[in-house]
C-alpha cells in the first residue's frame, strides 16, 4: 500500500476504509470471506482482486440490509458511515451485532449455495456488484419479513432476462432511487411468488 501511495497510485474506497477503520470489524469481515469461502461463491474479475473488494461486498450486504431505507446519497459515504457506526458500538452491542450479522450472512450464503451455487453473472466466471447486491440484499430483506420462503424457483429467476436487465444497468446503478427500485422490485417479487 505504501509503495502505491508513494508512487502516486491512489487507493480505492475500500482500501482506504481498510486502513482508516483498522478495527475488529474489519477483522470480522475478512474472517467471513475465509470462513464461508466467499471468493469462490462470489468470484471477481481480475481487475478487482487484491483491492479488498470481497470485504467490501460483505460490508455492502450488511450496510444495505441494515440501512436500506436510509440510503440517500453515495455508496462510499454510506459504507464509511456504516463502518464508523460499527466501530463505535460498545463491546457488548458489538458482539451481539456481529453474531446477528454472521447468522444473517450464513443464511443467505446457504440459500445461494443450495439454489444457485454462486453469484456469477451468466456466461462469465465472475460476479458483479449489482448482481451480488440484488440477490443477497433482497434475500436478506425478504427473510426479515417472511422466514418460510420457497427458493426453488431462484435459479431460473436470477438467470432470466428480467433479472439480468435489472442487474446490468450501466448508468446510475448506485443512484439511491435506482438501487432501491431494483431491490424492492425483486424483494416484492420474491414475497409474491412465495
Amino acid at each position: 500500500m505504501f509503495h502505491r501511495v508513494n508512487n502516486g497510485i491512489g487507493l480505492d474506497a475500500q482500501e482506504k476504509r481498510r486502513w482508516t477503520y483498522a478495527w475488529t470489524y474489519n477483522d470480522f469481515l475478512e474472517g467471513l470471506v475465509k470462513k464461508y469461502d466467499f471468493k469462490n461463491i462470489c468470484p471477481l474479475d481480475a481487475r478487482m482482486e487484491g483491492k479488498w473488494k470481497h470485504v467490501e461486498f460483505i460490508l455492502k450486504f450488511f450496510a444495505f440490509s441494515d440501512e436500506f431505507d436510509n440510503y440517500t446519497s453515495s455508496v462510499t459515504g454510506m459504507l464509511d458511515t456504516y463502518m464508523e457506526k460499527m466501530i463505535w458500538l460498545n463491546d457488548e452491542l458489538f458482539s451481539e451485532k456481529i453474531k446477528e450479522q454472521e447468522e444473517n450472512f450464513s443464511k443467505m450464503i446457504s440459500i445461494i449455495k443450495e439454489y444457485i451455487d454462486d453469484f456469477k453473472r451468466p456466461n462469465t466466471n465472475y460476479s458483479s456488484s449489482q448482481r451480488f447486491e440484488a440477490i443477497s440484499v433482497w434475500v436478506s430483506l425478504a427473510l426479515a419479513i417472511e422466514q418460510d420462503i420457497d427458493f426453488s424457483w431462484l435459479k431460473e429467476y436470477v438467470f432470466s432476462d428480467d433479472f439480468i436487465g435489472l442487474t446490468t444497468i450501466k448508468w446510475g446503478a448506485n443512484n439511491p432511487w435506482v438501487f432501491k427500485a431494483r431491490i424492492n422490485w425483486v424483494k416484492n417479487f420474491l414475497l409474491w411468488i412465495k
